[in-house]
């Protein structure tokens, strides 16, 4: 049987020692092509050219999430000041993907791996005991390769053991180590300053996804802070997908019943989901509904939630379903009428021109343009 994880990790090790931290090897001499035929010689730039069984991931030029198509977990481009810079699959391991963040002019960096697992999670005995058991393993291989770069371990820490909660829907577990790396040679300590290395695993359905990120020793307080947020990023990104189906339901919870408590109370569950997302996003056209719903509110601020409500659900439905943001200003904008004709059946004026513009606009399929123009002639400076 393929060892899924060796497989892929060595696209990782090939360069991870090199230099001192491997981001500015990623970023200066290991950039992934833009264009050729995916997987040739010319596309696979030292140091990986010796992973002939592997390829390099093209990343979208909208800057849009890259998708792992097996599990649904999707990784953005840009998390803080980090950068994708590199997706590489190993085609030995059919479903083995490694995905590099740099930070740039920095020797932060940190690698994810997602490999299927060699047993059945969702059946495992002792889940727990399967991670950890596998983190062992990579640590171990770790340090064999920090050893044919000229690095040896000065320090490993216990395993520690930690719970990512999925919000309602229970927790899945995670172990990490971290490793301090010094330069075997005295003579190397210049060129190959300490390193700290930490590794994080969590199980997703079948498969593993790693995490590590690799900082110099050197202002450890401080790199390990910024390396640390990426962290908490990268495993809302391993969140999510198993939350995404619970938020479709909360918006058909409000779509059913808009005004009523469970309605109202299910939008604003969606609306607090994200916020505090790396990869959901509701796409609200603030500069085109600001003064219209401002004006409403200083009548009747609950008419103006509940209209805020209604765009954002039609928005984040589409959203959640990896649509268009012209699909998203559309959906938005047809059920925040629906909810502002329920309004009005309740005896609420909302007769803002708007209102009635907009509904022209969805009832001609031309929402979404509608919107980006008032966006447009709203911020525009006079």
């Amino acid at each position: 049987m393929i060892n899924h994880r060796t497989a892929i990790l060595a696209v990782l090790l090939a360069a991870a020692f090199d230099g001192s931290c491997g981001s500015r090897v990623h970023a200066e001499s290991a950039q992934p092509p833009s264009a050729g035929t995916p997987g040739s010689k010319s596309d696979v730039p030292a140091p990986y050219s010796a992973e002939k069984p592997g390829r390099w991931v093209l990343l979208a030029e909208d800057g849009t999430p890259w998708t792992h198509a097996m599990t649904g977990l999707r990784f953005p481009q840009k998390l803080g000041d980090f950068q994708l810079h590199a997706v590489f699959r190993d085609e030995r391991a059919a479903a083995g993907y490694a995905l590099t963040y740099v930070l740039p002019k920095s020797d932060i960096k940190a690698d994810v791996v997602i490999y299927p697992s060699t047993e059945n999670l969702a059946k495992a005995r002792d889940v727990v005991a399967a991670v950890h058991n596998e983190l062992s393993r990579i640590i171990n291989d770790l340090v064999a390769a920090a050893g044919v770069k000229g690095y040896s371990e000065r320090a490993r820490s216990e395993p520690a053991d930690h719970t990512v909660g999925l919000w309602e829907l229970g927790r899945l577990p995670m172990a990490s180590q971290t490793l301090d790396l010094v330069a075997t040679r005295k003579e190397d300590e210049s060129k190959k300053p300490p390193i700290n290395q930490w590794v994080g695993l969590l199980p997703f359905r079948d498969y593993y996804v790693q995490i590590a990120t690799q900082v110099p020793a050197i202002d450890l307080e401080q790199n390990r802070k910024i390396a640390d947020e990426l962290i908490t990023q990268l495993i809302y990104c391993v969140r999510e997908p198993a939350v995404l189906p619970e938020m479709l339901k909360l918006c058909k919870t409000y779509i059913d019943h808009p005004l009523e408590k469970d309605g109202r109370e299910a939008a604003d569950a969606l609306l607090a989901f994200s916020k505090e997302s790396k990869v959901f996003e509701i796409a609200l056209p603030g500069e085109a509904l600001t003064a219209t719903l401002n004006n409403v509110s200083d009548s009747n601020p609950d008419a103006a939630l509940d209209l805020l409500r209604g765009f954002a659900v039609g928005s984040g439905v589409v959203a959640l379903q990896m649509g268009s943001v012209d699909d998203s200003f559309a959906e938005g904008a047809r059920i925040m009428l629906n909810v502002r004709e329920l309004l009005q059946k309740q005896g609420t004026t909302l007769d803002q021109p708007l209102f009635k513009d907009l509904e022209a606009a969805v009832k001609e399929q031309r929402a979404a343009a509608y919107l980006k123009e008032k966006m447009r002639t709203t911020s525009a400076p006079k």
